[in-house]
């Protein structure tokens, strides 16, 4: 009985439903806890805060405690999200970063120097969106190693020189 119940245990904790975070640059905070109703503020803030788990080649989590998790999404409202920029990033499953249903989302650039398993969907990404010049513009939105499991769906891409280039 005892081995049932742990099984039982083990299989409802593996198939756990992802969860949904959300950022609001308008009325997010970085205090907030990302649900619907106390939203982050932008994801270039939840990124640089650690809010979302990266992990190694081996698949050890760098910050295990961070609430986003591979197979969870972060959905953006409306307004400028500042960049998005991981150094290193393997995921099992996919996280997915998305424009929130019915929201204009707006980020600089993309850069994911190392990983797997990211999905990109419905951003509108352009440095010159940005509501004050960037200090370092990107020279690539998506980098050339393991391209075969990163996704971008229905973004528009825009690339415009930057001043003095």
């Amino acid at each position: 009985m005892t081995a049932q119940l742990v099984l039982g245990l083990l299989l409802a904790v593996s198939t756990a439903h992802a969860a949904t975070f959300y950022c609001d640059p308008i009325n997010g905070s970085l205090q907030g806890d990302g649900s619907n109703a106390r939203p982050w503020r932008t994801i270039e803030e939840v990124l640089q805060a650690r809010r979302i788990q990266l992990r190694d080649r081996a698949g050890n989590p760098a910050n295990p405690e961070a609430p986003v998790k591979p197979g969870d999404t972060v959905l953006l409202r409306s307004g400028w999200h500042g960049v998005i920029r991981i150094a290193q990033g393997y995921n099992d499953q996919f996280i997915t970063i998305a424009a929130d249903q019915g929201h204009a989302t707006q980020v600089g650039w993309i850069e994911i120097g190392e990983g797997r398993k990211w999905c990109l969907r419905e951003l509108t990404v352009s440095p010159s969106l940005a509501p004050s010049p960037l200090a370092c513009i990107s020279h690539h939105f998506l980098p050339t190693r393991s391209r075969s499991t990163r996704k971008k769906h229905s973004c528009r891409l825009e690339s415009k020189t930057a001043p003095g280039r």
